[in-house]
């Protein structure tokens, strides 16, 4: 009974958070799924089902050879014709060879990583995983039994095949094209229709639609390009886009990037494959789709509804891929979709960091990259700024670099020939819609940093909860950086997915988060944040503050400054009623570290110095974990195992630097941060934290009621 009551008070708190639209919603989702609707929708079957004469219009050849023989005089354009031209062009760099060696040995990119899977893999288990093949129907598996199910999905989201393919592009070795035909043949006799893990998610399928693609068009001239198999991946399309269309309901209900990525599915299967009995209706459906969701998902200032700048990299590659075959096909999407599309492209560049190509690993991060189409890392934003910015305005962000492949592929070797924009002067950048805010102060050589810091008012659900936090970069070094994900569905310690306050660059109060968890991916009770700049006498000033412990009666406000080159100050006021425990954290990369002096740290990042310095208004206590153990002060006991580690990668943690700083004590309190980049200055803080002294530097702060803080 006790359970019962739990589940109707989660459902009435989800349903006052997200609206009475969603709440039934998704009744009517468990409804599907508990009156076998959605089995009755996609049945059980066999691959015949799906054979050319059941899914080809009347009058298109449903024998393999004279189908491919019809396919070569009716063939919707794909993004390039001619594999050679874009070997020519050199984007191809050679370290794709050695990746797809590496799949013909079993051993598989995985979540931006390499992870060794067997040729050909267990397509239903996660790396190590011997568990059998749950063959019921896709309905009736549950997402969170039996582990993460991304770790079991991952390889048949068919990365492997940009993989093979790319290889193939640069040697014209058939050996590729033969492993991406032999591990597709697999993957269809381990995955009959709709049984199985792997016909779970719309999304999964989409992504996997547009590998396959990927691969046919590369491979179509390669000797194991065979009729039959030609043949046999178009009826595969089918059964995809039946799949896809039968539940898109879902997708749009998540309003995320479900919606996108299963429109583009759709959409992608009709434009390529129009002689499919479906495909007119695919198409339509998949461009409303996208075109619906994009005009409600990017908002006006370019950021994104999932507040996660991964996801943000997954619609804009969705977008590249979508726009680039309606171009090319002459059905291009309306205006209003490109210019959201523009602003999504700016925004992603304003909070990548201009030295590494990375951007802050902010928000949730499941490790999806839909077109892994270059040799750079996994978290380098610039190829698809490079490519989008190309679709969007005809010119190149970046000089050449290895960051090109991705636009070469999609809109061909041409584009390095394209004029550069105009770099514009690094800028402080406002999206007051998603709540991001940058800093990028006063610069000289070798200081050139910059900061990111949230403070949302939430329009659509957070996921992670971080109202206030900093990210600081220098040098292509993330100083100050976000935890990261690793897992949707682990085990404790580290079941939360890094989505709770303490995790954050913030301040948590009594060990409460800013907002009330109701489920895996729901929060209620969703703190607002707001922002504005000021002016100091040295600099600009951004101050920001959030509502997230008002049922305390404290209101969090942090003030960011930059007040010289080299040097940051973070200032934190608590201010409300009564006594309470209050943590100011700080995540920085695994590097060296040792004492400084009273509550300061310095960190080596490849021989240069970063200097931390905490400084509280009343008694406060340093201490600093590593992976889980406390490594400062010396010889205290660990008390929380998902501490100092950071997540970069999904499925995969590293271990990371967590400095906290912790005073139980009456409010108000002020807590004072500096952080010297290059610098090994002696800071001195005035006991009333009305001042600070960095060398012969002095920095006035104002009261906690007066702006700016800075002064």
């Amino acid at each position: 009974m006790a359970s019962s009551w739990n589940r109707i008070r989660i459902a009435w708190q989800a349903a006052t958070t997200l609206g009475l639209g969603w709440a039934l919603g998704r009744a009517r989702i468990a409804w599907l799924h508990r009156s076998g609707i959605l089995e009755r929708r996609t049945p059980l079957c066999s691959w015949e089902s799906f054979a050319l004469a059941n899914v080809l219009r009347p009058g298109v050849p449903a024998a393999p050879d004279q189908y491919c023989e019809w396919r070569s005089s009716n063939s919707p354009r794909f993004f390039f014709e001619d594999v050679s031209a874009i070997t020519r062009s050199g984007a191809i760099d050679d370290h794709c060879i050695q990746l797809a060696n590496h799949i013909l040995e079993g051993r598989f990119p995985f979540f931006g990583y390499i992870e060794n899977l067997g040729f050909p893999p267990r397509w239903h288990s996660a790396p190590g995983e011997g568990t059998e093949p749950d063959t019921r129907h896709w309905s009736r598996i549950d997402d969170f039994d039996g582990g993460d199910i991304k770790l079991r999905w991952e390889a048949s989201r068919c990365a492997w095949a940009c993989a093979l393919a790319r290889a193939y592009a640069k040697t014209s070795d058939n050996r590729y094209a033969e492993a991406f035909w032999q591990l597709l043949e697999d993957w269809k006799s381990q995955n009959p229709p709709n049984r199985g893990v792997n016909w779970k998610c719309g999304q999964e399928a989409s992504f996997r639609v547009m590998a396959l693609c990927f691969g046919r068009h590369v491979f179509a001239a390669a000797p194991a390009s065979t009729a039959g198999r030609m043949a046999m991946l178009t009826s595969l399309m089918a059964a995809h886009a039946a799949r896809i269309d039968a539940f898109l309901e879902y997708a749009i209900l998540q309003k995320n990037n479900h919606g996108i990525s299963e429109g583009v599915g759709l959409w992608t299967i009709g434009t390529l494959f129009p002689e499919l009995r479906g495909a007119d209706k695919w198409k339509r459906r998949g461009k409303q789709t996208i075109a619906s969701e994009v005009r409600r998902q990017i908002y006006g200032d370019g950021s994104y509804v999932q507040h996660s700048l991964n996801y943000h990299r997954v619609m804009l590659q969705d977008l590249a891929w979508a726009l680039r075959l309606g171009e090319l096909n002459n059905d291009r999407f309306d205006a209003d979709v490109y210019d959201r599309f523009g602003r999504g492209i700016r925004f992603l560049c304003a909070l990548t960091d201009p030295v590494s190509g990375w951007a802050p690993n902010y928000g949730a991060n499941d490790g999806a990259l839909v077109l892994p189409l270059s040799d750079c890392e996994y978290p380098d934003m610039r190829p698809v700024l490079q490519s989008c910015h190309y679709i969007a305005t005809g010119k190149k962000l970046f000089d050449r670099g290895p960051w090109d492949e991705e636009m070469v592929w999609l809109c061909g070797s041409e584009a390095l020939d394209a004029k550069m924009s105009a770099p514009g002067p690094p800028d402080n950048f406002e999206a007051p819609i998603g709540g991001y805010y940058t800093m990028r102060g006063q610069t000289q050589p070798g200081h050139d940093s910059w900061a990111m810091i949230r403070a949302a008012r939430y329009h659509d659900r957070p996921s992670h909860i971080d109202q206030l936090h900093v990210d600081l970069w220098w040098r292509g070094f993330n100083i100050l950086s976000d935890s990261g994900t690793y897992s949707y569905n682990a085990q404790a310690p580290f079941h939360h997915a890094f989505a709770p306050t303490r995790f954050h660059n913030t301040v948590t109060i009594d060990g409460l988060d800013q907002m009330t968890r109701l489920s895996r991916f729901l929060w209620t009770d969703w703190a607002n944040g707001s922002a504005h700049r000021s002016q100091s006498q040295k600099s600009d000033v951004l101050e920001a503050e959030h509502d997230g412990y008002k049922r305390l009666g404290i209101v969090h406000r942090r003030s960011v400054v930059q007040p010289k080159a080299g040097a940051w100050i973070i200032v934190d006021d608590l201010l409300g009623p009564g006594a309470h425990s209050l943590q100011l954290h700080w995540l920085l990369p695994d590097v060296p570290f040792h004492v400084a002096g009273a509550n300061a740290i310095d960190f080596d990042f490849s021989g240069q110095n970063v200097r931390l310095a905490m400084a509280a208004s009343l008694p406060a206590n340093l201490d600093l974990a590593r992976a889980g153990e406390t490594a400062l002060p010396a010889g205290a006991k660990s008390l929380d195992p998902s501490r100092g580690w950071h997540s970069r990668y999904y499925g995969r943690m590293e271990p990371a630097l967590s400095v906290r700083f912790e005073s139980t004590s009456p409010l108000p309190l002020r807590f004072v941060t500096v952080v010297l980049l290059g610098s090994r200055s002696e800071i001195q803080f005035d006991e009333s934290l009305n001042s600070i002294m960095i060398e012969s530097d002095r920095f006035d702060l104002a009261p906690s009621n007066k702006r700016p803080t800075v002064q």
